[in-house]
């Protein structure tokens, strides 16, 4: 069975096709209507010109009768051609409605040939490219099933848990944890994780615009087709990566610490301030992280609302209301944070860090790089990434077929809109002639 979105494309060139050719055939169709319907129209007029010429004649004889009885056959003929001409005159009215309708027609029909082609020339592109990409997502899916990235996740598995006491994984764990104090650490990791959800955050902001988009299936298309690409192209790599940093931090010739730096880092006097000044950190830090994350949830109450409604106050919105006063108290509550956070303990806690030397720091943020590389290969499952990446491209190729279908409405209504205005353009220029036939009794 063919992908959604190749399906989708390869019907919309299959349709374009259709379209191109009864485009061509409903011109020709036009221009044969337009060229009998001038045909009749000359018709009528000729008949005209001779019932005029007739007319004439008649009233020319009538001028040199001499008695009442001469006359009398001549008015009849007079009348009788009368009839005949004022009927013609209204025949002539309407074959001139049918010349102009079908010369609206005509042009209606060229037009339609040049938006068809134009149709046409754009799914066959369309197609092309929808192959193409459809080959590279055929290609990364199967790749999954062979090495190095069949293998991939147990592999990571395997470095994060299933190893001997002597692989790079526990000993660079062990040598982090004897180098650097526990409380240390975890404030460490904490800032660090602090500092990796800015990027995740900014990243699930576009996400939440795009989630209010027209576009919406697109980008989460878009999104699950860009995940699964990154693990083929960036897995073993990362794999790669959290290995050889590994080897360097499991390496105790690698920046060893000093008896001396050793018992610096050990104070007992530094480490006590150093873990109470830690602890007022992190309270800092978390009102920091909740008033970030209350503000973020104001900001997307606040565009929901406009989306909603773009000439409205979003102020007025129930929700941004709540969020408002919630992130105000978020506001205070990291205000009274950072009071109780006081110099003091802040210079504490820089004693305490600038214990450490910088490449013992840059060994744990090598050892943390790492771990969250096996982590995220870990936990990732490649068949999840094809599954997502299916059901996405089977409602973005839905959505598609929706718009298309809509496109369509919307042609064939200003096709019919531009034929009914053709015709009332010419009601409202033959009024005049059609309400004095209608008085006089032409037709």
């Amino acid at each position: 069975m063919a992908a959604p979105l190749l399906e989708l494309a390869t019907q919309q060139r299959d349709t374009a096709i259709t379209a191109e050719a009864d485009a061509r055939q409903a011109l020709a169709n036009a221009r044969t209507a337009l060229t009998q319907a001038a045909a009749d129209r000359d018709e009528v007029i000729a008949e005209l010109a001779v019932l005029d010429r007739e007319l004439a004649a008649i009233r020319a004889a009538l001028a040199t009768v001499e008695t009442p009885a001469d006359g009398e056959p001549l008015l009849d003929q007079l009348g009788e051609k009368t009839v005949a001409h004022r009927a013609r005159q209204a025949e002539l009215l309407e074959s001139e409605r049918t010349v102009a309708a079908a010369a609206s027609a005509e042009s209606r029909a060229a037009a339609g040939l040049r938006i068809a082609r134009d149709l046409l020339k754009l799914a066959e592109s369309t197609l092309k490219t929808t192959g193409d990409e459809d080959a590279r997502r055929t290609a990364c899916r199967d790749s999954l099933t062979v090495e190095p990235l069949s293998t991939l996740r147990s592999d990571a598995f395997n470095a994060l848990n299933t190893v001997p006491e002597n692989e790079p994984f526990t000993i660079a764990r062990a040598r982090i944890e004897s180098d650097i104090p526990a409380a240390l650490i975890t404030r460490a990791r904490q800032r660090r994780a602090a500092a990796g959800r800015h990027s995740s955050s900014a990243s699930a902001s576009v996400a939440a615009a795009q989630d209010l988009s027209d576009a919406r299936l697109s980008h989460q298309f878009r999104h699950a087709e860009s995940a699964l690409r990154n693990y083929v192209t960036q897995g073993r790599a990362g794999f790669d990566r959290a290995s050889a940093l590994l080897a360097r931090v499991a390496n105790p010739a690698v920046s060893p610490i000093t008896a001396e730096q050793a018992g610096r880092i050990n104070d007992g006097t530094v480490v006590t301030a150093g873990t109470a000044a830690a602890a007022a950190e992190k309270t800092r830090d978390d009102a920091r992280a909740e008033l970030e994350t209350k503000q973020s949830a104001l900001d997307q109450a606040i565009l929901a609302a406009k989306s909603a409604d773009i000439d409205a106050d979003p102020n007025a919105d129930a929700d941004v209301q709540t969020l408002t006063a919630e992130t105000d108290a978020a506001l205070s509550a990291l205000d009274a944070a950072e009071s109780a956070y006081t110099a003091g303990m802040r210079t504490d806690l820089d004693v305490w860090e600038a214990s450490v030397p910088d490449e013992t720091w840059r060994l744990l943020d090598e050892f943390e790089e790492a771990a969250a590389l096996l982590n995220e290969l870990a936990d990732t499952d490649p068949s999840s990434l094809t599954a997502n990446l299916d059901a996405a491209e089977l409602a973005h190729a839905d959505g598609m077929r929706a718009e298309d279908k809509t496109a369509k409405t919307q042609r064939f209504l200003k096709e019919e809109i531009a034929a009914r205005e053709a015709s009332a353009a010419f009601e409202r220029n033959a009024a005049g002639r059609r309400r004095f036939q209608a008085t006089r009794g032409d037709s």
